[in-house]
């Protein structure tokens, strides 16, 4: 075959590939899954709810002639609240002087008592339980000779103790303050508890200092803690 059409003939056969290589379009691309919207972040714990009563005495009465009695005493109720958990603590000190002639008899009472537990709260309600941890009360007499004599408390907190709190207001500093008032429940027998005595009193916006104060009785008046 001459030269020229053997040239010719290669065109030919080349075409039709050359057509299907033109005609022939790459896939479409996958498309990007979708990216994923970031996990929403968790909500924080919330922070423990801390209650405090701060209970202070200071009252006495004369007994006729140089006789007198006089009492003072501090004490502080905690609770530590972490959703249906709780820890509670009550520490304190009481001092009574009795006078009489030739005679002066100081009476001291020191405890501090710890419980752990749970709390069921309402809108209006609080319950606490309360089982008891390291319990410690002491009580001593000093007849003026300076040699006071240590004894243990005659009584300790049960071993399980139920508080109930009510939401209440008090009067404190010119205005009504909110407050938990919380009572064993059952009422423990009278002389029965060698603690803060009770009510305890939690301000829920300020602390609140429960005051009891004058002659010859005491009578109770509140405080916003701090003054």
């Amino acid at each position: 075959m001459p030269h020229g059409k053997r040239c010719i003939a290669w065109r030919v056969r080349l075409l039709p590939a050359l057509f299907l290589l033109a005609c022939t379009t790459a896939p479409d691309p996958e498309p990007a899954a979708p990216s994923r919207a970031p996990a929403p972040a968790a909500a924080p714990d919330a922070p423990p709810l801390q209650l405090e009563a701060h209970d202070r005495l200071s009252w006495g009465y004369g007994c006729g002639g140089n006789c007198a009695q006089n009492t003072r005493a501090e004490s502080r109720v905690t609770a530590t609240i972490t959703g249906a958990l709780l820890s509670a603590a009550d520490g304190g000190e009481s001092e009574t002087t009795h006078s009489s002639p030739g005679s002066v008899i100081t009476e001291k009472r020191s405890w501090s008592f710890q419980w752990h537990g749970q709390v069921a709260q309402q809108k209006d309600a609080m319950r606490l339980t309360l089982t008891g941890d390291a319990q410690r009360c002491t009580d001593s007499e000093d007849r003026g000779t300076g040699a006071a004599k240590e004894t243990a408390c005659k009584h300790l907190p049960p071993p399980k103790l139920t508080i109930a709190c009510t939401r209440d207001q008090v009067e404190a500093d010119g205005a009504r303050r909110r407050v938990w008032r919380c009572e064993a429940d059952p009422p423990l027998p009278p002389g029965e508890w060698s603690g803060t005595p009770f009510p305890w009193i939690f301000g829920i916006d300020d602390p609140i200092d429960t005051i009891h104060a004058g002659e010859p009785e005491p009578r109770t008046h509140y405080e916003l803690s701090g003054k």
